[in-house]
């Protein structure tokens, strides 16, 4: 996985945090902060990833650029199936499994 520092950069204006509120709040160094912003490395483990994007205020999978991608009828469809009780979510799975067409 590759962080994108322009997504780490955004996210912390948004928050209205500095990085040294990131180490902070994380508990390592403002060193290690600003290397995961400059692009020069990242956290080493999930639980990690998991810490930056609460203190940054952000989705995991936005904080690693997964979310950019989705269009808003992506969205729509992610919305409305996390909206549904377990049940009826694998059976709307089921449907979308059985209907899925591969990519020409």
């Amino acid at each position: 996985m590759s962080l994108d520092p322009a997504i780490l950069h955004a996210a912390l204006t948004r928050s209205g945090k500095s990085q040294a509120d990131v180490s902070r709040l994380m508990g390592v160094s403002k060193a290690t902060v600003s290397r995961w912003f400059a692009g020069q490395g990242e956290p080493e483990t999930v639980d990690r990833l998991r810490e930056l994007a609460a203190a940054l205020e952000i989705s995991l999978a936005a904080m690693c650029g997964e979310d950019a991608a989705a269009n808003e009828r992506e969205r729509m469809l992610l919305r409305a199936f996390r909206s549904q009780d377990p049940s009826q979510a694998d059976a709307l799975l089921a449907l979308l499994y059985a209907n899925a067409r591969p990519k020409p």
